[in-house]
């Protein structure tokens, strides 16, 4: 079942020789560019680590790798942030190093998946490094993340795992489908399950109601059209008036005062900035990227919001 993954050749081949290695315990990190399906492939890693049918390997289809794949898996534990948290605090690091130091479930490798890896704070992360120093016989620790901004002492301990996003031919999908989605395997995957329209034109003017709805129901179909009302207010950023971008700015905060979906400060800037990383990809206009990134950064700084939302479409 490796060969049939959307994955480069490399890390398929590292993944497998490591198998063969038959490790005792162990920490790998894996990372990539946002969009790669880095999760899922931390879960296949852990289905051929424990797959009683194929040797180094997993079949997909026994009952071991379905409990993994659907996450109910007794040895599998997942770990990262809840939404509306910012930091793994060290409860749950606590909590991971307690299961890790018990007897398996299963009586094969346990296996412990940390999402968001970078989130950690230092106590988090300094209590992880103990264990990561000296596993537990039959525990391995899967790092993810899109970043190598994490504490060095981990990084230095862990097997490195890089992980190239797919391009269009990998995933099946034109360049045109495959650079909609900014190449997001993950997106790309389900749209081509689902074969939603790429054609129909969405407004500018209705950006909020686009978030308003990819917020509540968190489907395809909806960040679509978020995507493509941002595509649109691109193309007609130059007739748009002043008055025009601060309706926009206004309902976007709306939908952002709504504590039904966005549960504390923390998960507001963090939309905010998935929305302005959206534009400044999808921009590709010198004269804006510039100042837009700057007006990126300076949210990450712990600017005011409405401030920095406001002057980045102002700007645009």
């Amino acid at each position: 079942m490796f060969d049939s993954l959307i994955f480069g050749d490399e890390v398929k081949l590292f993944l497998k020789n490591e198998l063969r290695q038959n490790k005792e315990a162990g920490t790998y990190f894996f990372y990539g560019d946002k969009g790669v399906d880095l999760l899922g492939l931390a879960t296949v890693f852990t289905m051929a680590m424990n797959c009683p049918e194929l040797e180094n390997d997993y079949c997909g289809v026994c009952e071991v790798c379905k409990k993994i794949k659907h996450g109910n898996y007794a040895d599998l534990e997942i770990i990262g942030l809840l939404q509306g948290e910012s930091k793994i605090g060290i409860d749950k690091i606590k909590n991971t190093i307690y299961k890790a130091s018990s007897s398996s479930y299963e009586g094969k490798k346990k296996v412990f998946i940390i999402k968001d890896i970078e989130s950690m704070n230092k106590y988090s992360a300094n209590a992880l490094l103990k264990i990561m120093e000296e596993p537990p016989k039959g525990t391995f620790f899967l790092l993810v993340s899109n970043t190598l901004n994490i504490l060095s002492t981990i990084l230095s301990r862990s097997i490195v795992v890089k992980v190239d996003k797919p391009s269009a031919k990998d995933l099946g999908v034109t360049e045109e489908v495959y650079n909609f989605f900014m190449g997001s395997m993950d997106e790309i995957l389900e749209w081509k399950e689902e074969r939603l329209d790429l054609n129909e034109i969405r407004s500018y003017s209705a950006l909020g109601e686009y978030l308003n709805l990819y917020l509540v129901e968190k489907k395809l179909k909806h960040k679509i059209d978020l995507l493509k009302g941002i595509d649109d207010y691109i193309y007609n950023v130059e007739r748009i008036k002043k008055s025009e971008k601060l309706s926009i700015v206004f309902d976007l905060l709306f939908v952002l005062q709504d504590d039904k979906l966005v549960e504390n400060k923390s998960h507001e800037r963090k939309i905010i900035e998935e929305l302005m990383h959206i534009f400044i990809v999808r921009s590709k206009t010198p004269k804006y990227t510039e100042k837009l990134i700057e007006l990126k950064q300076e949210l990450m700084h712990n600017v005011n919001i409405q401030i920095a939302l406001t002057l980045f479409f102002l700007n645009f």
